[in-house]
């Protein structure tokens, strides 16, 4: 296997790993918009816990942004490179 192959699949995996990071960041934002409305229905009708799903909520969407914000400075990076 020659050096020019090995760097062809460091790059394919590369990408594939840009792809897998970027669905989950996308799956995280869902599921944190969804959690976060279950709990604020919680809230109106009265069920206890419901305050800490929309923070749960919230916070996933926090984490999710920033893992989409990490991972789209390193896709530019290694463009770069």
């Amino acid at each position: 296997m020659g050096l020019h192959k090995f760097g062809h699949k460091l790059k394919r995996a590369s990408r594939i790993g840009n792809k897998a990071a970027k669905r989950v960041t996308k799956i995280g934002m869902k599921t944190g918009k969804v959690v976060e409305q279950v709990g604020k229905v919680g809230e109106e009708l009265g069920v206890p816990g419901s305050s800490e799903a929309v923070m749960a909520g919230k916070k996933t969407q926090q984490v999710s942004r920033r893992v989409e914000r990490v991972r789209s400075k390193a896709a530019r990076a290694s463009r770069m490179v």
